[in-house]
């Protein structure tokens, strides 16, 4: 996704540079293979925390969440029932 960036970027920097092709072989004759790869380590550091990050975060939440699923649907279902009870007998005592 980096190099795609890249070329983006010099296509916008260099509008008359020409088409996608142009721009790769421009790149290509300039620098060779590194210029595909410069800033490769900061976007792989930034991936590899981001990863990290939200993997440990989901399997977290995961566990955590899926103990209170119980105690949250119980609660829920109770409160349903309770206000539908309530409507009805209010419904009753006003007829």
């Amino acid at each position: 996704m980096a190099r795609a960036n890249l070329v983006k970027s010099h296509m916008q920097v260099h509008p008359d540079g020409g088409g996608l092709l142009s721009v790769v072989r421009q790149l290509w004759a300039e620098a060779g293979a590194a210029a595909f790869y410069r800033g490769l380590s900061p976007c792989l550091l930034r991936w590899v925390g981001e990863a990290n990050t939200s993997g440990g975060l989901y399997y977290y939440l995961k566990r955590d969440l899926s103990r209170a699923f119980p105690t949250a649907a119980a609660s829920f279902v109770t409160f349903e029932y309770s206000s539908e009870a309530l409507k009805r007998r209010i419904m009753q005592q006003t007829s």
